[in-house]
């Protein structure tokens, strides 16, 4: 029977039971992957998630559950981080979100469960869709628009159609709407953007990327989204003496 089949529930309570028979002990995850369970319930009777969306949420919080007891030292550390970071937006998750957090999650479980941690900055992609991860130091691999971006830039600027095609889809999937236009978030705390913070600067080039991506592969869609990015400009913008300035961090 698979963790699907399982569910999360029962997962919990073995993933408790092989830490610990009393709730004292219980480590800082099993909690964590309570209110994963319960934000995924939200989302689905608010209409923010459908029912295979939310299996599949499920599924990735399954496995991080399976996996987690049987880590030794900075591979459990990380990835409890990324659980406890996933928690973290337990009461806003949606379709984007879900993309974002749950595809980063399902990552770093299959990551760490058969590999060590590597050395900040390293850049590793996700071959089953595209996305690619950033290493930070105990909070395993984090969603990065702005490398995203510049990785779709190269595949565009190198004629790589299929690669091309799925970041750029798989970019549309994790964006998320700001002040009427598209935006990409960041999950994680840097330069003091307080999750989920975005950046100016990946804001600039993801219009750009997106607007040669739709030019190559001849996609509208993606043309237009690029013009939906500059609508989150004025959210981004403030006064300064020398001009306008766009926050790196918002």
């Amino acid at each position: 029977m698979g963790l699907r089949a399982v569910g999360l529930g029962a997962v919990l309570a073995l993933a408790a039971l092989l830490l610990s028979g009393s709730a004292s002990a219980k480590p800082p995850w099993v909690k964590d992957l309570a209110s994963i369970d319960r934000g995924i319930d939200g989302a689905v009777a608010l209409g923010r998630i459908d029912a295979a969306e939310a299996a599949d949420d499920r599924s990735a919080v399954a496995a991080a559950a399976n996996v987690l007891p049987k880590l030794p030292s900075s591979r459990y550390r990380n990835l409890a981080a990324v659980v406890h970071q996933v928690a973290g937006f337990w009461k806003g998750y949606d379709s984007a979100r879900g993309h974002a957090l749950f595809g980063m999650l399902s990552f770093n479980t299959r990551w760490f469960a058969s590999h060590w941690d590597v050395k900040a900055g390293t850049e590793v992609v996700d071959y089953s869709d595209g996305t690619w991860y950033h290493a930070f130091p105990g909070i395993g691999f984090q969603f990065h628009p702005l490398e995203n971006f510049g990785k779709l830039n190269n595949f565009v600027t190198q004629k790589n159609t299929s690669r091309a095609e799925q970041l750029a889809q798989t970019l549309m999937d994790r964006s998320v709407v700001r002040a009427g236009g598209l935006a990409w978030e960041y999950y994680f705390r840097f330069g003091g953007g307080r999750p989920p913070w975005i950046s100016g600067m990946a804001q600039a080039v993801a219009a750009q990327a997106l607007s040669r991506a739709g030019t190559f592969l001849a996609d509208p869609t993606l043309t237009a989204a690029s013009q939906r990015v500059y609508k989150t400009i004025p959210l981004l913008t403030r006064s300064a003496q020398t001009g306008p300035w766009i926050r790196l961090y918002a």
